[in-house]
């Protein structure tokens, strides 16, 4: 009877501790699969981050490509300052001439020199003044329009580059929230890896101290009696079975455990060498 007493609860305990096995590996089994949708999860936030990332190059390549046209304008601008000021010296060179012109016809008109001055002398005069006006108003005219083109050009140009400096830091403001989620997901995704990993020692500890018991157990039974112990030892066979198949399913747990851990390494390898680069 005591034997059969002993028997009975170590079968009692052999069934809590397989119980409590069970409900490790089931905890354990839920951990694994939260840490999976964390490293899906975290895998749509790389992608999300790689396309912000060639997005913001984009835009960086843009604003590039605006300050060159600048540059160049800002050369064009010196080129037309140039040229506007040969003309102004033209324009004053050709204001001397028409103003000794005007002199010498002046003084023909007056009749100082009357006598010398020939009709065509004072035709040759009159062409040269009417071509150093004429020579004026274009150069007045090209003046004109080239500081016109000149400001509106450098209009467009500041406008282009507003538009991408302001695309630049909004690309850049998502991509830092990017980041900030991608960081945040890790860190779940690692806790929770983290937790299963707890689970799954706890199950391994627990079916340790099943084994060590069970071991105590059927040493005392067989002194007791060994006809009990034998129907013991046939009960307790069978307690072992459900613990054996919770170590296959432990070990089960543990190779998806480690194929987790690889996946979170090797996603944030990836989110740290994409994001980090970007930024």
């Amino acid at each position: 009877a005591a034997a059969e007493g002993r028997a009975t609860e170590a079968e009692g305990r052999a069934a809590a501790e397989a119980e409590t096995a069970r409900r490790t590996a089931a905890a354990a089994q839920v951990a694994i699969g939260s840490a999976e949708k964390a490293t899906a999860d975290a895998k749509e936030k790389q992608y999300d981050c790689a396309n912000t990332a060639k997005e913001l190059a984009a835009v960086q390549a843009r604003l590039t490509a605006s300050e060159h046209q600048a540059a160049e304008a800002l050369e064009r601008a010196a080129a037309f300052e140039s040229s506007a000021s040969e003309m102004a010296k033209k324009l004053a060179e050709k204001d001397l001439e028409m103003r000794a012109l005007k002199e010498t016809l002046a003084d023909h008109e007056a009749g100082a020199n009357a006598s010398q001055l020939t009709s065509s002398t004072m035709l040759q005069l009159q062409e040269q003044l009417d071509a150093a006006k004429s020579e004026t108003r274009t150069a007045e005219v090209q003046l004109t329009a080239a500081n016109a083109k000149n400001e509106h050009l450098q209009r467009e140009l500041q406008e282009e580059v507003e538009k991408a400096t302001d695309s630049a830091k909004a690309a850049e403001t998502r991509l830092a929230r990017v980041q900030e989620e991608m960081e945040s997901r890790m860190l779940s995704m690692q806790a929770q890896v983290d937790a299963a990993e707890k689970e799954v020692l706890s199950a391994q500890q627990a079916i340790a101290a099943w084994d060590e018991q069970k071991a105590v157990d059927s040493a005392r039974a067989v002194d007791a009696d060994e006809g009990s112990a034998t129907d013991a030892v046939s009960k307790r066979a069978d307690a072992a079975e459900d613990v054996a198949s919770l170590e296959a399913k432990l070990k089960e747990s543990e190779e998806k455990l480690e194929t987790m851990r690889k996946a979170a390494r090797h996603w944030k390898t990836k989110y740290q060498e994409r994001c980090g680069a970007a930024a």
